[in-house]
């Protein structure tokens, strides 16, 4: 996995050489619309793709941080599975209490 997020972080930088973060979060929120427009009508394979993208962007983002993707997510994780979860609201989103 981590041989992956190198590949992207080498690619994106030198495909994207003028990103910066404020770039990379407008491309993502973008994505973010179009995963949801695939979640409710799209194919299985866009589904997946718009997923991809997004965690391509999310990526690229943590990269430009200098922050270590899988790091940040196993940290968060970790902290997650401490909390105590609410019942879901009335979009659905249950939060920590």
């Amino acid at each position: 996995m981590r041989k992956l997020i190198k590949d992207i972080c080498r690619w994106q930088r030198n495909t994207f050489p003028y990103s910066n973060v404020t770039s990379q979060y407008n491309h993502f929120i973008k994505e973010v619309k179009e995963l949801k427009e695939a979640l409710e009508i799209g194919s299985i394979v866009e589904k997946m793709e718009e997923i991809a993208d997004c965690a391509i962007l999310l990526i690229g983002i943590s990269d430009s941080l200098d922050i270590d993707f899988i790091k940040a997510i196993e940290t968060k994780h970790e902290i997650n599975k401490k909390r105590n979860w609410g019942i879901p609201d009335n979009n659905e989103i249950v939060e920590h209490i």
